[in-house]
């Protein structure tokens, strides 16, 4: 279950975050904007910058808070990014994909 979880958590973050492509460029670009002193690495300060930010964006009224409708949005929005052909379900290998992804752009399973 743990090597399912991480994964998936990868996932949600990469949907959130605005799709970022575990490709070529596309994980430089998620670097970059991770990485705002530009040393190449990410510190645990530019982490909790970009959780922060990300939350904000989440938090629609704005109230330090996350209602069970801003969450299912969120949801939604992950789903929506990981169903490739539209058809509102999720096959093995739409998920396994994104999956896939998320695990070369984290570096998890190396």
């Amino acid at each position: 279950m743990k090597r399912t979880l991480l994964p998936l958590a990868a996932l949600l973050a990469l949907t959130v975050a605005g799709g970022a492509q575990a490709q070529g460029a596309g994980a430089g670009r998620a670097l970059a904007a991770i990485d705002t002193n530009g040393d190449g690495l990410i510190s645990m300060a530019e982490v909790e910058a970009i959780s922060a930010m990300r939350f904000q964006r989440l938090d629609a009224n704005g109230d330090g808070a996350l209602t069970e409708a801003e969450f299912a949005s969120t949801t939604m929005q992950a789903f929506a990014a990981v169903d490739a052909n539209g058809d509102g379900a999720l096959s093995r290998q739409e998920i396994r994909s994104k999956a896939d992804a998320a695990r070369e752009l984290f570096g998890v399973g190396r």
